[in-house]
């Protein structure tokens, strides 16, 4: 992806496989993210650097559940909602990227504020 010239980028006959960092903010972290997509599954985004859980637990308000990820191996971020939001004709640097960006700085806001900003399904501690 031009885009992200320094990312990883595998076409397969499963799918496709991205991996790259991203910074929400100037003033925020880089992150090393991890992005799969196996048609006809919508895009799987998860945070492989720095362990959320450890930024969460090392919080201001620690003992909080990771917001708006999913219970599963490595913690797939909540993004969109499935299929109403996502279809095979969109591409993923101008959908899936600029999303995980956005989630980060929304859960870089949430660390230090426990409010989720994003909008989306309502998040309950």
């Amino acid at each position: 992806m031009a885009a992200f010239p320094d990312a990883i980028c595998r076409i397969s006959n499963v799918g496709l496989f991205w991996q790259g960092n991203l910074q929400p903010t100037a003033e925020g972290r880089s992150y090393t993210v991890r992005v799969r997509y196996a048609p006809p599954a919508v895009p799987e985004a998860v945070i492989i650097h720095p362990n959320l859980h450890y930024l969460v637990a090392h919080s201001a308000k620690p003992g909080r559940k990771l917001p708006h990820a999913y219970a599963a191996h490595q913690d797939p971020l909540c993004l969109f909602f499935g299929a109403a939001e996502w279809n095979p004709s969109l591409a993923l640097a101008g959908t899936t990227l600029p999303w995980v960006s956005l989630w980060l700085r929304f859960f870089e806001l949430w660390l230090v504020t426990n409010t989720w900003e994003g909008s989306g399904a309502p998040y309950v501690e």
